[in-house]
């Protein structure tokens, strides 16, 4: 997953932005095993990308790459949402056709989705022995902290005949789970469509 992109200066017109510093910067986490790691630094090195949709771009030249060990000393963590955190739960229309219903966070099935989820993850995880078997049976506990969830929708594709609009949401939240589940959230993501950038989250406390 990746966060959102952090720009210090910007004007927005109407539903553009018109970046005003020469440098921004956002992050990317994954699950790899560690022999991976060296590779995934060089692709990004020294490359040059086009962000935007078909009416506006910027160009990008990677400068600098870092990269951060994840270190998560407790069972129970507050974390931040650095981009949509979306959580869906399967519904049959009448018409037959199967949808995700987007889910707020103050939503009595979130915390069971948003479990569910992050258990699938695992388990993938672990069949790829990408993730240690969990030390003990720590609680699964969602508690939110922000009053009011900011709703952010992302338009995916935009512009295009195949467009589409995912519904997430900004908030602050803790969380207790097996530290090697808190991890594993962190660098995959938490929620669904973390390939697209959801789920992206920092720790507040450690």
């Amino acid at each position: 997953t990746f966060s959102r992109l952090s720009i210090s200066k910007y004007d927005q017109i109407d539903d553009r932005m018109k970046i005003l510093c020469d440098n921004i910067s956002f992050v990317v986490s994954f699950l790899v095993d560690n022999t991976a790691e060296q590779l995934i630094l060089g692709l990004f090195q020294d490359q040059d990308l086009i962000l935007g949709d078909r009416i506006t771009q910027v160009n990008l030249s990677v400068k600098a790459v870092e990269a951060q060990e994840l270190k998560v000393l407790s069972n129970r963590v507050k974390l931040k949402t650095t981009s949509p955190l979306m959580v869906g739960k399967p519904e049959i229309r009448a018409n037959g056709k199967f949808i995700h219903k987007y889910l707020n966070p103050l939503d009595r099935d979130f915390e069971y989705y948003f479990f569910k989820n992050l258990t699938d993850k695992y388990q993938a995880a672990r069949a790829n022995n990408l993730i240690p078997a969990l030390k003990n049976e720590t609680p699964l506990r969602f508690k939110l902290i922000s009053e009011k969830p900011k709703l952010q929708g992302v338009r995916i594709k935009a512009h295009t005949k195949s467009e589409t609009k995912v519904i997430g949401y900004a908030f602050e939240f803790e969380l207790e789970a097996p530290i090697e589940m808190i991890k594993l959230g962190i660098l995959a993501g938490f929620g669904g469509e973390n390939a697209l950038g959801f789920g992206a989250t920092k720790l507040l406390n450690n």
